[in-house]
């Protein structure tokens, strides 16, 4: 057994036992590389930008709004494949393996854990060191959701989210015997 396999299977296992701690990542002053350029990256690029990290998308062709993003300085953009071309992924906090190849998403996977940088393999949840989540956001109030199927099921957690986002729509967060009274 390879040590890549002997990796995916400890995941594996952490997977079924459940056995996670859940953090928020304070995003301004961070980094985070997204390999890939089509939809699944652009959620993820997305999701970085919402949280303040700084994105670099390391991929040949990306998505007509990941290209506007580039175009507008929100993210930078290096057209190429990994690892020809690929900047130095230990300068990032965190790596996403967003690429619609098994093989390629595996290497970026390596390079992340080679690195000791955090890495999220889109199509291989026991590959991936983080899970991303489904997300509320009400800053305003201090407030955020995180829902996670640890990496099992993202319809399932968007699908959650939608329901949990339908259940708290109008709450008076300030009223009298309203969540204030949670303080």
């Amino acid at each position: 057994m390879t040590h890549e396999d002997e990796l995916h299977d400890r995941r594996q296992k952490r997977i079924e036992s459940g056995a996670f701690y859940p953090v928020v990542l304070v995003g301004p002053e961070r980094s985070a590389l997204v390999v890939g350029g089509g939809a699944v990256a652009t959620r993820k690029v997305r999701g970085l930008l919402e949280g303040g990290f700084g994105v670099t998308v390391l991929s040949p062709e990306i998505t007509d709004e990941l290209r506007q993003l580039h175009a507008s300085g929100a993210i930078g953009h290096v057209p190429g494949s990994f690892p020809d071309g690929a900047p130095e992924v230990g300068i990032f906090n965190l790596i996403f393996a967003a690429t619609n190849h098994r093989e390629a998403n595996r290497a970026v996977a390596r390079a992340a854990n080679a690195a000791g940088v955090p890495v999220n393999v889109a199509d291989d949840p026991e590959g991936s060191d983080f899970f991303t989540t489904a997300v509320i956001r009400h800053p305003e109030e201090g407030v955020l959701i995180s829902i996670s199927t640890f990496g099992q099921s993202p319809g399932r957690a968007k699908r959650l989210r939608q329901a949990i986002t339908a259940a708290i729509e109008g709450v008076d967060w300030e009223a009298e015997g309203g969540l204030a009274n949670l303080d």
